[in-house]
């Protein structure tokens, strides 16, 4: 018993190191998600061990057929910590509710006027990306008029990433396959039909399944064959992943990272008139000796 008491000191230290490591990231502003991530992970880690050796001491205290005055001080013990742990966690969802208020100063104009002779072209940019934890698309208008360019957050959606585990890459190929619906979706409810629409993903595999046509496993055909039904193959393009606009989504931030960065007004390079410094690239994608190539336009 005690080589198990002295196994759990340096256990709760990881701990309580875990949870103050999680505080601290929280508090910065801007946060970041994938260290957030990251932080949780290594917690529910370094939890698991720790109630693992608890469970195992009282366990053993039984066994020993200790006093119950004996077994009421370890138990009281180990709640008492828990319950400083809890609050700490509760600390934490806290935090999170308290910016809950700051999305009420959010407010996204919802009128749109496509009717107007001034417009010279209007199109659909649908940026799609993927982390480990979701995966998400953003369709935004843009509109040119001859004098200005006006640019709108049509609509967005995000999916927790499924269960079973699954690659980047096949994450990345979902949610092209879920732009290409929102994309069809806009594109009807705006009477739009003949709207040119573009395509923006950071993933060169998902493109290459997506430009290429080779006998590729059911999961991946199935989902090509239906970006390819949905979509024109040479409107995809590659967007570099600091300038993909759903990566705000699949990973998540704060609220005030939301409205410090604006993001339901698109990015700046799309207000652009011409649309010059897009950020991207046309690529078209080849295999010679089994290696990709990138040729940019």
């Amino acid at each position: 018993m005690d080589a198990l008491k002295l196994r759990r000191t340096p256990l709760r230290t990881a701990f309580t190191k875990a949870v103050n490591n999680l505080q601290e990231i929280i508090e910065n502003d801007p946060v970041d998600m994938n260290a957030v991530e990251t932080a949780f992970e290594q917690l529910k880690v370094k939890s698991a061990k720790l109630k693992e050796v608890e469970d195992a001491v009282l366990e053993l205290m039984i066994e020993s057929n200790c006093t119950q005055e004996a077994y009421n001080i370890e138990f009281e013990a180990i709640e008492g910590y828990a319950e400083k742990m809890i609050a700490k966690y509760l600390n934490l969802v806290k935090q999170w509710l308290e910016q809950l208020p700051i999305l009420a100063g959010i407010k996204i104009p919802r009128c749109l006027n496509l009717s107007s002779n001034e417009i010279k072209q209007i199109t659909l940019h649908v940026f799609c990306d993927a982390s480990k934890k979701a995966y998400a698309d953003c369709v935004f208008l843009r509109v040119e008029y001859e004098e200005n360019v006006f640019v709108k957050l049509i609509q967005a959606k995000a999916r927790v990433a499924p269960l079973k585990d699954i690659s980047i890459p096949r994450l990345e190929l979902l949610s092209c396959t879920l732009g290409t619906r929102l994309a069809a979706s806009v594109k009807n409810d705006l009477n739009l039909p003949d709207v040119r629409i573009y395509y923006l993903t950071d993933s060169m595999t998902a493109l290459a399944w997506i430009q290429r046509t080779r006998d590729w496993g059911v999961f991946v055909f199935n989902r090509v064959k239906e970006i390819r039904n949905l979509s024109d193959v040479s409107s995809w393009e590659h967007v570099h992943s600091e300038k993909n606009f759903a990566d705000i989504l699949s990973r998540g931030c704060s609220a005030q990272q939301l409205i410090y960065l604006r993001w339901w007004e698109g990015p700046p390079w799309l207000s652009e008139n011409p649309v010059q410094s897009r950020a991207l690239n046309r690529v078209k994608l080849s295999i010679e000796q089994g290696y990709f190539k990138t040729f940019v336009d």
